[in-house]
């Protein structure tokens, strides 16, 4: 009985898995000059949620944001570490998940105010402030000093160069004039509203030239041979009893 239900559950959770959950959808696009020292990340930070915010009843969150590659962050004592960095608005980590050890994520209060505030991996922290409590120290990002206000797990994301990553908000990279390479909007999908091609169709319109994902479906894609294998792993299970049960 327990390997009928063994073989029961592996099955159920493999068919799951090859139907699991709600969409998330990203749309990037280049940004080489979005930061010239007049605040315009700030300014395309407004006109994105204005047009997030235009189709926010096919949204269930959304927010915009922007990239940055090989940037140096830097600390007392010389120490160093080159890291991606993601300047984001309110409710980014309401659709992109991170877990948080220590400290708080960047607020919409910190958005507001573009106040010079980070948050870094525990790489970073354990690299630039060894034997310290990371938050509250300060280090520097493009000559300009950014306080710690969180710690996340890290881990380096798939099309990420560096193995560390940190956040600030989008407009305190306005502010600082802090050279973006990407921006994105990014946002989960309410179920069976078209959304994907709504938030696409708005988003092309508004800002030509960038690249549209479901973000979900690449992850599924991704585990797509795993997930199968437990599916079939459990119908093989159940077939080998129904056999030995007939014999």
């Amino acid at each position: 009985v327990i390997v009928r239900l063994l073989g029961g559950m592996l099955m159920l959770a493999g068919a799951l898995a090859l139907h699991s959950a709600g969409d998330t959808l990203q749309y990037v696009f280049p940004a080489p000059a979005l930061t010239d020292g007049s605040n315009g990340l700030t300014a395309l930070y407004r006109a994105g949620q204005e047009q997030l915010a235009s189709i926010g009843d096919t949204l269930s969150a959304s927010a915009i944001a922007a990239c940055s590659q090989g940037v140096s962050l830097s600390a007392q004592k010389g120490r160093n570490v080159t890291a991606t960095v993601y300047a984001v608005g309110e409710g980014y980590f309401d659709v992109m998940h991170e877990t948080l050890t220590d400290g708080r994520f960047v607020s919409g209060t910190e958005v507001a105010r573009a106040d010079s505030i980070i948050v870094i991996d525990e790489k970073t922290a354990l690299t630039l402030f060894p034997g310290l409590e990371p938050v509250g120290q300060e280090l520097t990002l493009g000559g300009v000093g950014y306080e710690v206000a969180g710690v996340i797990r890290g881990g380096q994301r798939t099309g990420e160069a560096d193995a560390q990553r940190a956040y600030i908000p989008i407009t305190a990279a306005g502010k600082n004039a802090l050279a973006m390479q990407t921006g994105a909007c990014v946002a989960k999908a309410v179920q069976s509203t078209g959304s994907a091609v709504l938030m696409e169709d708005t988003l092309r319109a508004w800002h030509p030239g960038g690249s549209f994902y479901s973000l979900s479906k690449l992850r599924m894609g991704a585990a797509m041979p795993l997930r199968w294998a437990i599916l079939i792993a459990g119908v093989s299970l159940l077939l080998a009893l129904l056999r030995r049960s007939n014999a």
